[in-house]
């Protein structure tokens, strides 16, 4: 019994260790098969793919800012400056009371004023009328400015006469001293180089003559012609001394001819015998000049020391004195200049005053529009310069924007600009840059802009001031192209690639040409057709378990086909691959991979 019963408790301690060994056996494969098959699937990335069609149009490239529409501003502005000089009452007692009275009138006077803000004024109209007092007292003391300006002239302009004559006394006795000196340093001067120069020019030409003996001497027909006559006159020897003196005729005849060859070899001799006689001439000629060049250039040495130190004291002197001249002049001359300048500005103050104020002291309006300001009322005096009246011109609208200095070196005056505003969003104005201020609109900002000035033209009866308008400034288009979204083209070993949609609804990898792009498309240039349908990827991880609403929405609604799911195995929702396949491009592979699907995360490549 008891052996029984430990062989029991045995076998139970047994099976306890064994049940235990597969429990622990199942949890070890149940780990494994959680790590190396469940987790992974749990990680894997999944894309969601947007159908887009392919489009034809315009593509832009520009630079946009926004701004708001405002009214050109005009003004009638007034611009004499009119000083409150001090006078002296007492130069005035012997005038009667009219004359002291309009003294104290100095500003023009404003008597009434014909124009209120917000009134419409037509180009011509008048817009206020001065006092006539103020007028006549402004414009005696405008005229009497005048005068004393022109008197003013006339006074620096004769003092500089004088004054001028007097300084040139001075000056040219001054410089007599120093010309003198000049003189007699040059004339000496002057003197032995001018020996100097004769004898040079005669070394010169015995020169040339030395060079032309040697040159005839160097002549080998003049030696055969020696060599010729000495040869004849050989001959016509012998045979003169062998004629027998009995024959006259022969005699006589042979004799001829030797004088002559005698002659003939005579002259020739004669030739070189002159020749080298000028060469020795020549050659003794030099020598002497050339010693009479050395002795002069001696003793021009010696009497040049001394002259110039008599000249530099002289020409010193000179200069002292030019240069006291120079600045009575430069005063002088200042002087008047600044008389011509007072005389110049109290004319044109005297002009602009008749053109301000006319023939009837009635000031009219320069242009037409709505008054938006009034600055001055019946009574008042026109002390400072500045607009008077300011009016804003009708159908004159313009934008103002501030441009970043990376893009305002694009922009110039006159450029053509694209304008939408944002009241019409479907209507696109035209515009043209009227200005570009160079100042910074803030030395402190951390981004640098300048404003920019936008007239705009064409039909504008729509617009209001204050709207907000969106203004593009085109720096590069093209026209009528076919395009996409930039995120639909794939980059695969330097070729451009997009998913297109097959007939059959599957995907198909579809090499491109891309061009132009303005940021957001891009030009197809060659791969698609229009209204051909391409996919965009978006890229969704399975790790963000906590999905928005509106995304799980989205993701719902991908069953009309628009977009669809693709586990990161490759596999499609509806049991497809995209393994090869009559679709696929290059004979059924992916390019460069031997038909593999390119390794890029376990679904297409992404943007």
């Amino acid at each position: 019994m008891i052996g029984k019963l430990k062989e029991k408790l045995k076998n139970r301690k047994f099976l306890l260790k064994f049940l235990l060994a597969v429990i622990a056996l199942i949890a070890l494969i149940a780990a494994s098969v959680y790590t190396v098959f469940i987790k992974p699937t749990l990680s894997e990335d999944r894309y969601i793919y947007k159908e887009e069609q392919v489009q034809r149009g315009d593509l832009i490239l520009g630079i946009m800012e926004s701004g708001n529409v405002t009214l050109d501003e005009s003004s009638i502005d007034y611009t004499l400056e009119l000083e409150d000089e001090d006078e002296d009452e007492d130069e005035d007692d012997s005038d009667d009371e009219d004359d002291d009275e309009e003294e104290t009138i100095k500003y023009l006077e404003i008597e009434d004023v014909y124009a209120v803000s917000g009134q419409h004024i037509e180009e011509g109209e008048a817009l206020f009328k001065l006092t006539e007092k103020s007028v006549e007292a402004v414009s005696k003391r405008l005229n009497t400015l005048y005068t004393e300006a022109q008197i003013a002239l006339s006074e620096a302009e004769t003092e500089y006469k004088i004054e001028l004559l007097t300084a040139k006394g001075t000056y040219d006795t001054s410089m007599l001293e120093a010309d003198r000196a000049e003189s007699t340093y040059s004339s000496s001067q002057s003197r032995t180089q001018e020996s100097v120069n004769i004898l040079s020019a005669d070394i010169k030409v015995l020169e040339a003559d030395i060079a032309y003996a040697q040159e005839q001497l160097a002549d080998e027909d003049l030696w055969e012609s020696l060599d010729d006559a000495q040869t004849e006159y050989t001959q016509a020897l012998n045979i003169y001394e062998d004629t027998d003196a009995h024959n006259a005729t022969a005699y006589a005849s042979n004799y001829a001819d030797y004088k002559n060859a005698k002659e003939q070899l005579d002259t020739i001799q004669g030739q070189i015998d002159e020749l080298n006689q000028t060469i020795e001439d020549s050659e003794k000629s030099i020598a002497k000049k050339q010693k009479d060049i050395a002795a002069a250039q001696s003793g021009l040495e010696v009497e040049g020391l001394t002259n110039k130190s008599a000249y530099d004291n002289a020409v010193a002197g000179g200069e002292l004195a030019e240069d006291i001249y120079s600045y009575t002049v430069n005063s002088l001359e200042e002087a008047v200049a600044s008389a011509q300048a007072d005389m110049d500005e109290a004319q044109q103050n005297l002009e602009d005053f008749q053109s301000f104020v006319g023939d009837d002291g009635i000031i009219y309006a320069d242009g037409s529009g709505v008054v938006t300001s009034v600055s001055y009322e019946a009574g008042d005096d026109l002390i400072n310069t500045g607009a008077i009246l300011s009016y804003v011109e009708e159908d004159a609208y313009a934008v103002t924007i501030d441009v970043s200095e990376e893009d305002v070196s694009a922009i110039a005056v006159g450029d053509r600009v694209d304008i939408v505003m944002n009241a019409y969003p479907d209507e696109v104005y035209e515009g043209t840059v009227e200005s570009i201020t160079t100042t910074a609109t803030s030395d402190y900002a951390s981004t640098i802009s300048y404003p920019v000035t936008i007239k705009i033209e064409g039909d504008i009866s729509l617009l209001f001031g204050g709207m907000t308008a969106d203004v593009t400034f085109v720096t590069d288009s093209v026209s009528d192209v076919l395009y996409i979204s930039k995120k639909a083209v794939q980059e695969i070993d330097g070729k451009s690639y997009v998913y297109m949609k097959g007939a059959a609804g599957n995907r198909k990898l579809t090499e491109v040409e891309t061009g132009f792009s303005d940021g957001t498309n891009v030009e197809i240039i060659s791969g698609l057709s229009e209204e051909d349908v391409v996919y965009i990827e978006s890229k969704v991880s399975a790790s963000d378990e906590e999905l928005t609403e509106s995304e799980t929405m989205e993701q719902e609604s991908s069953g009309d086909g628009n977009e669809q799911e693709m586990s990161g195995d490759g596999s499609m929702p509806d049991g497809g691959d995209f393994s090869g396949g009559e679709d696929m491009q290059n004979g059924g592979s992916f390019p460069d991979n031997g038909g593999d699907m390119p390794d890029m995360g376990g679904g297409f490549p992404g943007n």
